[in-house]
């Protein structure tokens, strides 16, 4: 979770990363440890956090 939190972190300010962006995707990935906390957390915040919706529908 602390790698997520990082990368979100990143994310808020760098918007446009595709490299930041990649990472989050794999910590997303269902196969990844945590991935249905990871991605609650991201639903719960998708305001925060629109450019990440599409990796967890």
């Amino acid at each position: 979770m602390n790698l997520l939190y990082d990368n979100l972190e990143e994310i808020k300010k760098h918007p446009d990363s595709k490299f930041v962006l990649r990472k989050l995707k794999a910590l997303l990935r269902r196969e990844s440890a945590f991935a249905a906390f990871k991605r609650e957390y991201i639903r719960e915040h998708a305001e925060r956090f629109p450019q990440l919706r599409q990796y967890i529908e």
